[in-house]
């Protein structure tokens, strides 16, 4: 959400409770049953309408301000936060900030609220209550979990309200109730810590304890965990007093309170009060005469005391004249205040001029300027920046959005890592760029020298916030000799990904624990680029990686062929023989190449390779033995989401194998695939996949469109009419199409919200490249365009399932057709590596429908969705699942 805050409002007492305590106000169409009834709201909150209510609700909503005044001020509610969910059309006004800012200082000091939202969202009342209510249970203050939720707005908040509505400030208040005593629970609670994760179930009498001892490790990024161990305590906070100066205020009263204004401010009130009697007092350290007000108590007017300036008396009262009185006209009840009249002058948000990231080289001695090459053997300092188009550049690449970057008005500054990667360094080179909400930011710093065997100079740059690339630039410029004849080539800076182009609320999107980007075949010699921990991080990727790959692949391959094992049995020995094979090899490859570098939340990678590179495969736990058997628990544990922690010495790990111990069924990935050009266009690959601020979730199963090739019905009759009655049953509307014509006119006129595609793979003879076959006939990847998934503009676009049931070329399949689909307009792809045989691919297709519809409704972001697919299908003993890949940005929301 574009959510504009603005930190106006007194310090005031919030009463945060858990479960939070959400009331619709009077009047509101609104349903609390309708409104608390998805799976999030419905466990953790509490709806009811605001008079059912005998205490102060936390949230307490509008349907618009007119109703939330005349409801507030015949009621006399109050609350901790106010949310009026306002038209599209408020929004619109050249006026709005300037009266959403009358409006909220109006209601905050009618109801005590420490904060006021006005806000639009296209998302349904059920949607975006739960999805708000998910992120504050992921511990985000209550403005950041607004601004996940699709929309516009404004808030208008107290300086405490951030932390005040944070989930981890419950927990340390509950502590301290559990430690004096206050609170006493009755039945033992469960909490899910990090590193290491586990889950642990703690006795009433330790639980205060526990806590004081593992409160910085406990888990708010699952669903619900440490909000549902909260809301089991049954706690609510007791009313505090407010901050120092509001409490002093009340004890001394208003009057005396004015004294501590500031001088400004106490001569306008001095102005504004009933004139008072004047009279001539003689200074006390002698000389001349000042004139002061007379304490006449007869008088009405305040007693007002300012310092530091002087009152200038009337001429008429100098002379002697005839004294008039002075009658004040009474001050208006603040929820009587016409907002129009007392709205204050707020700047409306100007857009910042376009900024780009630019670099530029320095030799020694000499002064920045524009460079059309380099000198050889000459040391040079390179400097990277983010700012606007400056002359002494040398080049620069897209336009980064920064102002998305800066809504909120708190935010001053972020940090961004900057790599650069180079021909004439084997290191790669690392610094800090610090961007101002205004301006430009710092100048990275990196120290190079030509050499003299090198004609250009090459480079790669890479910019990361928070462990996740942003953009990538290629860089090139010749190095030639001062006197050299010719002219040099054109200096080129392309930008090849471009994963963030807008920076949408970078800071509120999921957190996550590193980015890796893969490089070409063409660079087998280099080492990736990526970072991990907001550490530097560097992977040799040589043959040795390559050969690793191809045989993880191999075994997956060989064992979802083999018919004599593996018959969708977790605990077959084929089944168990796989996961040991995987283990052993993914251990190498996480100690020997990854390094062993934990992640501590999801795994971005980017790769410009054509074949897969299954990182995913990276085995963290103690390889197992070779007669290791499967965990006892790993089925309850993948049906349950989350790893046991059964284990606990390396003897116990290594006589067993853990399917959490893999990358890949323990955290979300994120897949990026580009394709570098050769040409000098600027720009020769921008990544799609991003969810847009404008557009509402990726809705799906409500207008389905399915394909099948004829072959998947060869072995196993009526598979294809299984799935089609599994997609129909989950399904608001289905259709199908046996041939590519048809499809293409069916989408033109039906507008799909997603796709389903059980195909068969094959090259086509006379293009070269890989071609769908949907019934009996064929249509090359590179013809499936936007015309046949309804990628419109501004449309949603949709959620394709891509399962291929005999795909031949193998190193060419994840992403020539997968990537294919992204360029043409899909938000999200999900796809498989390995061929596959079709009664493997009916039963992901029926479990994914089955398990995007019991969601409920909810809105699930796409990297959790298909986490949890793998591990259920994994569950069932269905193996081939394991090369089940997603592109696009885990960040897409996912609703049915």
């Amino acid at each position: 959400m574009k959510l504009i805050i603005s930190t106006i409002l007194p310090e005031t007492s919030i009463e945060w409770k858990w479960p939070l305590l959400t009331a619709i106000g009077p009047g509101s169409k609104i349903s609390p049953k309708k409104l608390g009834a998805f799976y999030f709201a419905k466990d953790l909150t509490i709806v009811k309408k605001a008079q059912a209510y005998r205490e102060r609700p936390n949230i307490l909503l509008f349907d618009n301000r007119a109703q939330a005044l005349a409801a507030t001020q015949k009621k006399k509610l109050q609350a901790d936060v106010i949310l009026v969910k306002e038209k599209i059309s408020f929004f619109k006004s050249k006026n709005a900030k300037k009266q959403a800012t009358a409006f909220a200082k109006n209601i905050a000091a009618i109801t005590k609220a420490g904060g006021v939202f006005i806000f639009h969202t296209p998302w349904a009342d059920p949607s975006w209550y739960d999805q708000l209510v998910v992120e504050i249970s992921h511990d985000l203050g209550f403005a950041d979990a607004l601004k996940r939720i699709d929309g516009k707005g404004f808030g208008f908040v107290s300086p405490g309200l951030g932390k005040e509505t944070r989930l981890s400030t419950l927990i340390d208040l509950i502590t301290e109730d559990l430690q004096s005593g206050k609170l006493k629970p009755r039945s033992p609670v469960g909490f899910t810590l990090l590193k290491p994760f586990k889950t642990v179930t703690v006795k009433p009498g330790d639980i205060a304890s526990f806590l004081k001892k593992n409160k910085h490790r406990l888990d708010y990024t699952g669903e619900k965990r440490t909000g549902t161990s909260a809301k089991n305590l049954k706690w609510k906070r007791e009313k505090k007093a407010t901050s120092q100066p509001i409490a002093k205020a009340k004890k001394i009263g208003i009057k005396k309170a004015r004294k501590a204004t500031a001088p400004k401010k106490a001569a306008k009130k001095f102005a504004k009060a009933k004139r008072p009697m004047w009279k001539m007092a003689k200074k006390k350290n002698g000389g001349g005469s000042h004139f002061k007000p007379s304490t006449n108590k007869k008088t009405d007017a305040p007693k007002v005391v300012a310092r530091n300036f002087k009152k200038i008396a009337r001429p008429s009262d100098l002379l002697g004249g005839r004294k008039e009185k002075f009658k004040t006209k009474p001050k208006p009840p603040v929820a009587a205040m016409d907002e129009r009249e007392v709205a204050m002058a707020a700047d409306e948000v100007e857009k910042s001029t376009p900024r780009f990231v630019q670099a530029s080289f320095v030799k020694k001695g000499e002064k920045e300027k524009k460079l059309e090459s380099l000198l050889p053997e000459t040391d040079y300092t390179m400097n990277v920046w983010v700012g606007q188009e400056s002359v002494v550049a040398t080049a620069r690449g897209e336009e980064l959005d920064t102002a998305e970057f800066f809504k909120d008005e708190k935010v001053k500054k972020v940090t961004l890592k900057a790599e650069v990667r180079c021909n004439v360094s084997d290191k790669s080179l690392w610094s800090t760029i610090i961007l101002p909400r205004e301006g430009d930011s710092n100048k990275a710093k990196f120290k190079i020298n030509t050499g003299s065997s090198k004609k250009q100079f090459k480079a790669e740059i890479f910019l990361y916030h928070e462990d996740r690339l942003v953009q990538k630039n290629m860089f090139r410029i010749d190095i030639r000799k001062a006197n050299e004849k010719g002219q040099p080539k054109k200096v080129v800076m392309k930008t090849e990904a471009m994963l963030r182009k807008n920076l949408d609320n970078l800071d509120g999107r999921r957190k996550f624990g590193g980015s890796i980007v893969i490089p070409d075949k063409k660079d087998a010699n280099k080492t990736t680029a990526g970072i991990v921990g907001n550490k530097p991080f560097g992977l040799l990727f040589n043959r040795a990686v390559n050969d690793l790959m191809t045989k993880i692949r191999g075994f997956i391959e060989e064992a979802a062929n083999d018919e004599e094992s593996n018959q969708d049995d977790l605990n077959d020995p084929g089944s168990v023989k796989l996961l040991k094979r995987l283990a052993a090899n993914g251990n190498i490859l996480f100690e020997q190449h990854l390094k062993k570098k934990t992640l501590n939340g999801p795994l971005q990678i980017v790769s410009n390779r054509e074949d897969y590179t299954p990182l995913e495969f990276a085995y963290t736990f103690p390889p197992p033995n070779s007669d290791a058997e499967l965990c006892p628990n790993a089925k309850k544990a993948l049906k349950q989401g989350k790893c046991q922690n059964c284990f606990n010495t390396k003897a116990e790990w290594q006589a067993h194998v853990c399917p959490f111990g893999f990358w890949g069924l323990s955290h979300v990935i994120e897949r990026h695939n580009y394709k570098r050009k050769e040409d000098d266009n600027r720009s020769d690959y921008v990544i799609r996949s991003e969810p847009n601020k404008n557009i509402d979730p990726l809705k799906v199963l409500n207008n389905a469109f399915f394909a099948a090739s004829n072959k998947v019905d060869n072995g196993n009759k009526g598979l294809v009419k299984k799935v089609n009655e599994a997609i129909k049953k989950n399904c608001a509307s289905l259709t199908q199409a046996n041939k590519w014509d048809d499809w293409k006119q069916l989408v033109s006129t039906k507008k799909p919200d997603n796709i389903i595609l059980i195909v068969h793979l094959e090259e086509d003879e006379n293009l070269g490249v890989d071609a769908f076959e949907i019934g009996d006939e064929l249509l090359p990847v590179t013809s499936f365009d936007g015309d046949y998934m309804n990628a419109d503009g501004e449309k949603r676009t949709p959620f394709v399932i891509l399962i291929g049931c005999e795909a031949t070329k193998v190193e060419a399949y994840g992403f020539d057709a997968a990537s294919q689909l992204i360029v043409d307009g899909a938000g999200i792809v999900l796809s498989n590596f390995t061929s596959i045989r079709g009664r493997h691919a009916g039963n992901i297709v029926i479990k994914l429908v089955e398990l995007l519809k019991a969601a409920g409704g909810a809105e699930i972001d796409f990297g959790t969705i298909i986490l949890r697919l793998k591990q259920q299908l994994l569950a069932e003993g269905l193996m081939v699942s394991l090369s089940l890949l997603s592109h696009g940005d885990a960040d897409w929301k996912i609703k049915i």
